[in-house]
């Protein structure tokens, strides 16, 4: 993946040297689709297989969404940038243990489901259905950028008894800063990456503000539980403290070291302090 990142990044800087505005097109392209689809893990396999799966259409593209277990208020798991379901294997097969059932999807994009680019709206659409087909929440957990789409969609009104967000993104422009350093994108094209965005999402330049975790925090009363590596290659640590920090005194925050960006979602000590925080909930 290194060398593909280096790959593209060397042919958009010689791209931006004739065109500033093409090479700006082709960040945007790239921006908005994963890059590969990430297969299901030998160790995810049966819960993967045991799943009981259906279908939403949102904007063209065939959602599918996975099921576990039966009952009311179920958890919501919601993956990252280039994630899948099949990811929150390990949490989905505890709280199955305690009787809690699960529901996950793969975004557009990803895992089984079509299509080949997604953004923000895609998430919070899909998650406000399934809020409309089952109900409230027993507690919704994100993982990196599905954190950001998790509290949209409680902003709009999706109801949960609590949220865990691990190695989150609270800013929305983080992912764009993030991207264009990763890039090397000079001045001129992060700018104009900046104006596509805006475009898609049509809600003017605000969406840095306006889409991010932080925004208007007294909308959303749920308990918040922050996990966050701080060995994160990905998302910056201190991403997790601005949410805590938004949120306060209602937010806590768990730290790790030297699991990263995604194998957080694969620790003993993660999943059972995410499993207790949720179950803690029903228990009450």
């Amino acid at each position: 993946m290194r060398h593909l990142v280096k790959s593209i990044s060397i042919a958009l800087r010689a791209l931006a040297s004739v065109s500033p505005r093409l090479a700006g097109r082709a960040a945007f392209f790239l921006f908005c689709r994963p890059m590969g689809r990430g297969a299901v893990r030998e160790h995810e396999r049966d819960l993967h297989e045991r799943a009981e799966r259906s279908v939403l259409e949102v904007d063209g593209n065939q959602v599918v969404v996975h099921r576990w277990g039966r009952g009311e208020r179920p958890v919501l798991m919601v993956h990252g940038w280039g994630g899948r379901a099949s990811r929150f294997a390990d949490t989905a097969r505890a709280l199955l243990d305690r009787g809690i059932p699960v529901i996950a999807f793969d975004a557009p994009g990803h895992g089984e489901s079509s299509g080949s680019i997604t953004h923000i709206l895609h998430f919070e659409e899909i998650i406000e259905r399934l809020y409309k087909d089952v109900g409230a929440f027993g507690g919704i957990v994100a993982h990196s950028f599905g954190s950001l789409g998790v509290f949209k969609a409680l902003r709009s009104g999706v109801e949960t008894d609590r949220v865990v967000s691990v190695n989150g993104v609270c800013d929305f422009f983080h992912l764009l800063d993030v991207f264009a350093e990763r890039l090397g994108l000079g001045a001129e094209v992060e700018r104009d990456l900046r104006e596509r965005s805006e475009r898609l999402l049509a809600s003017g330049d605000d969406i840095w503000d306006r889409f991010s975790v932080s925004h208007d925090p007294d909308l959303i009363r749920a308990p918040i539980l922050v996990v966050q590596d701080e060995d994160d290659d990905v998302v910056d640590p201190e991403q997790a403290r601005r949410i805590v920090a938004a949120f306060a005194p209602r937010a806590r925050l768990v730290t790790t070291e030297k699991l990263g960006h995604r194998r957080v979602l694969h620790s003993d000590r993660v999943t059972s302090a995410v499993v207790g925080f949720l179950a803690d909930e029903r228990g009450r």
